[in-house]
């Protein structure tokens, strides 16, 4: 009985040291989690400030575009007109002068 009572002390013994390695290696793994956790939020700030700095970049640039097409849209209107002028400017020359378009000299 005592030899039974023996292995049944070194089977309690081994079984409290598994538990103490069980123990400590939840423990360690625990702080893995929570380091991980940590690192994981920090880059997921980090990203989502990315990604707003992003967004704020392509509403300045789409403001500046449309500025830009309203200028363009000016300057279009310009030369347009710019265009007709110069095109009827040899009739103008020659109404100015005196000679029209059936007078010959």
């Amino acid at each position: 009985m005592q030899q039974n009572g023996r292995h049944l002390e070194q089977l309690m013994a081994q079984l409290a040291a598994s538990q103490i390695a069980l123990s400590e290696h939840q423990a360690a793994t625990d702080a893995r989690i929570a380091d991980i956790d940590a690192r994981f939020a920090e880059r997921m700030t980090a990203s989502d400030q990315r990604w707003f700095d992003l967004k704020q970049q392509q509403q300045d640039l789409d403001a500046t575009m449309k500025k830009v097409i309203l200028v363009l849209n000016e300057h279009t209107k310009t030369l347009d007109e710019h265009t007709r002028m110069l095109k009827a400017l040899p009739d103008a020359i020659r109404d100015k002068i005196g000679f029209g378009r059936g007078d010959k000299p």
